[in-house]
């Protein structure tokens, strides 16, 4: 079994360095067969076929697993399960030895005999899927490995797999608004729109309710008082349910001078108290970076170290 770098480039590819991991197109991790790189250690992957991660759902996650065509014998199939080196960061090894681990972890042996093809499906109970392609076999254990099901065909089954209801709908919803930037006292309106192969009876949650014309259709009507993120549920008459959200911003009435591309503003302010340099009173300050006359007040101070805006100032 191979891990290798998928964020490569074409040209990366042919090299020894570059990539997320700096070793090109070369091997981030091997196992199964020491001998195929010079290092000593059991054979055991002889042929095997889908290689995989454990998902996260499941006992084991994050495992490797690969259905082992002849991991019992020549003439029984099993499906192994390794965790491997990964430290967060890289697969480590030692110099001259194999990649650890010795050997796998967790063995099914399986009940019959693929030559080719053939699938392991670890589900979130603990149970194990396995589809034996060549014996046209197909069935299910659970984590004690008992059988609880079989299907027998009478052609090969390259690979099987259980799918949840709400994998098969594919409920996405996306959100769009009229305008996303508005006045004080304005409205804009929302949409949400759903996109599923399957998904029927579709409900509308929209959050916070405050501001909306009806927080339960699919496209309300805005009116927020202040800059506010909405955030659409739409849930499926099979319970499946899927979320998405759009910020409305709501502009301030008063001044508003956008400062991003600046480092240099003139400030019209106030001072606090008189001093003998600076007597009470307005004044104008050029502001290059950060203020420092600590007297005055300081709402000039505190929006050029925020969000790049200088808002109100009088």
């Amino acid at each position: 079994m191979w891990v290798i770098d998928h964020s490569l480039s074409k040209a990366e590819t042919a090299l020894n360095k570059g990539g997320r991991f700096g070793v090109g197109g070369g091997f981030l991790y091997r196992w199964g067969n020491p001998a195929t790189y010079g290092a000593q250690g059991p054979v055991i992957f002889k042929v095997m076929h889908d290689a995989h991660w454990v998902p996260k759902d499941a006992p084991r996650a994050g495992f490797l697993a690969a259905v082992n065509n002849q991991g019992v014998s020549n003439n029984q199939t099993a499906a192994d399960y390794f965790e491997s080196t990964w430290d967060g960061k890289k697969y480590s090894l030692t110099p001259g030895q194999a990649y650890l681990p010795a050997n796998y972890s967790f063995r099914h042996a399986a009940n019959g005999y693929t030559s080719n093809m053939g699938s392991s499906q670890e589900l979130p109970n603990g149970n194990l899927l396995i589809c034996l392609a060549t014996a046209s076999k197909v069935y299910e254990v659970d984590s004690f490995g008992k059988q609880l099901w079989l299907y027998q065909g009478n052609a090969p089954i390259p690979q099987a797999f259980r799918y949840s209801k709400c994998f098969i709908e594919n409920l996405m919803a996306s959100v769009s608004a009229s305008s996303t930037s508005i006045n004080q006292g304005e409205s804009t309106n929302l949409n949400c729109t759903i996109v599923s192969t399957a998904a029927t009876g579709i409900n509308y949650s929209w959050s916070p309710a405050e501001g909306l014309s009806n927080s339960t259709v699919a496209n309300p009507v805005a009116k927020p008082a202040v800059t506010t993120t909405y955030e659409v549920t739409v849930t499926s008459s099979a319970g499946c349910l899927t979320t998405s959200s759009i910020t409305i911003v709501v502009k301030s009435n008063g001044l508003e001078v956008d400062v991003s591309s600046i480092d240099s503003i003139i400030c019209l302010v106030k001072l606090l108290s008189s001093t003998p340099n600076y007597p009470g009173g307005m004044e104008i300050l050029r502001m290059n970076g950060l203020p420092t006359l600590l007297v005055l007040i300081l709402i000039c101070q505190i929006h050029l170290l925020t969000p790049k805006k200088i808002l109100g100032i009088f």
